[in-house]
């Protein structure tokens, strides 16, 4: 950009052509500002930067925004004024030649903000101030507008025999028999199809919790079938899903998720399901977890749906946070919970028959909604 000097003044207004190499500013001393309004414009692709330096040595500088925009965009943004000096700078990312309209000032206001709608071409951006007008906060938490807060769905189902307590989606599990320790996840598939190059799951993925309490996901190729090792260490597998196949659409076998030896099961995706619907969430570590309500529904053998709270990574405790009776004849009900659940704590939804093996299957479908939200002291 030829036309432009090679410095910066807050206030103006930039107008010119690009050269192949752009345009970089000299630094700008910004400490007595609280914002700075960008707008730009051009009509050929750049990526623009903003760099913060303690002095006026370039040497010592280093970035503080860096954004790729397509071709006649409109970009504007308002930033919380980085300290001391500030240097701007817009790379041509082709050489075409173009034009280019640059705006730069400066606020000196205590408060600030820019407000616009979710829907707006205006967005947010890392290290950008920005009021979002929301009609709904639960529906753009769904979408991940909210990226620190995260829309949790516990969906428990199965139509199963159990003859003993078990966790609901995971056969005659039940995960409060499972000793407290760091597992290597390993897969039995019972599909003969459910190979890399087979007709059924080519891949699977699973959302874990890991050895440090944390949140992690993988996916692994099924390979030559069977049983064999994920190399993954974890504590408890949240969801698996099959996130590849091949012409039959779906997992030809049951897909289960065990330790070394087959005794304890972490999760299962049944036959043709494609995905485990395992009543069970373990919170990772700096979380809570805030459940609003559940909903029931469930038929067959007399027994009693529970939901436990399961102090996993603590002393081991599980109490009951809603019984619910439920026979031949179908049971539906909403329970409204609006409680919270702490970091490394597990909710469980277990079923327990009657004393007597039962000589029917049940039907259960358990959906838990919850929002997992950052603990107050890390947010």
């Amino acid at each position: 950009m030829a036309s432009f000097e090679n410095n910066l003044n807050i206030g103006l207004t930039y107008m010119g052509e690009y050269a192949a190499a752009g345009f970089i500013s000299g630094l700008e001393l910004v400490q007595n500002g609280t914002v700075l309004c960008v707008s730009l414009r051009s009509d050929v692709p750049i990526t623009f930067k903003i760099h913060t330096c303690p002095t006026s040595d370039t040497t010592e500088k280093t970035l503080f925004f860096e954004k790729s925009i397509t071709a006649a965009t409109t970009f504007h943004r308002k930033f919380a004024m980085p300290f001391q000096y500030v240097q701007l700078e817009v790379v041509n990312t082709t050489s075409t030649a173009g034009s280019l309209l640059l705006q730069v000032c400066d606020q000196r206001e205590a408060q600030f903000d820019a407000s616009t709608f979710i829907n707006s071409n205006i967005e947010k951006d890392t290290q950008t101030n920005l009021i979002r007008v929301a009609n709904d906060f639960n529906t753009d938490m769904v979408r991940g507008l909210h990226t620190d807060f995260k829309k949790v769905n516990i969906q428990a189902i199965q139509q199963h025999q159990p003859s003993a307590e078990s966790t609901v989606g995971i056969l005659n599990q039940n995960i409060l028999s499972i000793p407290v320790a760091d597992y290597v996840f390993f897969i039995n598939l019972a599909g003969t199809q459910d190979t890399a190059a087979g007709t059924g799951a080519r891949q699977v993925s699973i959302d874990y919790i890991d050895s440090n309490f944390d949140e992690a996901s993988a996916t692994i190729s099924t390979g030559a079938g069977g049983v064999f090792t994920t190399g993954i260490t974890g504590k408890a597998i949240l969801r698996a899903t099959v996130s590849q196949v091949g012409t039959g659409l779906v997992n030809n076998g049951a897909i289960v998720f065990q330790d070394t030896s087959a005794t304890y099961q972490f999760a299962r995706i049944e036959t043709g399901a494609c995905v485990s619907h395992s009543g069970l969430y373990l919170i990772p570590r700096n979380h809570h977890l805030i459940i609003t309500d559940a909903q029931l529904q469930a038929v067959g053998y007399s027994g009693l749906l529970r939901i436990y709270e399961y102090d996993y990574g603590g002393i081991k405790t599980r109490g009951s946070i809603g019984d619910f009776r439920f026979s031949t004849a179908p049971v539906g009900q909403t329970f409204r919970l609006n409680g919270k659940v702490d970091e490394k704590k597990m909710i469980l939804v277990n079923v327990i028959p009657d004393v007597g093996t039962p000589t029917v299957n049940n039907n259960v479908c358990v959906n838990l909604n919850a929002v997992l939200c950052p603990a107050i002291n890390n947010y």
